[in-house]
């Protein structure tokens, strides 16, 4: 399991390790580990997940920050079977 405030820490410090411009034009991807975080979701429910992404997309909403790490993550969980209910979530479902 994997908490919002995790993440914001993971997202502060790929930003000060990279830079915003790598943050946000290569991905998430390219400078966080999003595969071990993934990993940590791997026991959660869609709700959790979904109350946990909610909580990191209002992170430095005017910047982009959580809603660009939401977005990457919405792509790599849409394996799971159980997603149907975090897809349909008003909170990130448009950014799906």
């Amino acid at each position: 399991m994997i908490t919002a405030k995790e993440i914001t820490a993971e997202i502060k410090q790929a930003i000060k390790q990279f830079g915003e411009y790598s943050y946000h034009d290569k991905g998430p991807q390219e400078v966080m580990d999003v595969d071990a975080i993934r990993g940590r979701m791997s026991d959660m429910s869609a709700e959790q997940i979904a109350d946990m992404l909610a909580e990191v997309r209002g992170y430095h909403k005017a910047s982009g920050e959580g809603e660009r790490f939401v977005e990457t993550m919405l792509c790599l969980l849409d394996d799971r079977r159980d997603l149907d209910a975090l897809y349909a979530d008003e909170r990130v479902n448009d950014l799906y």
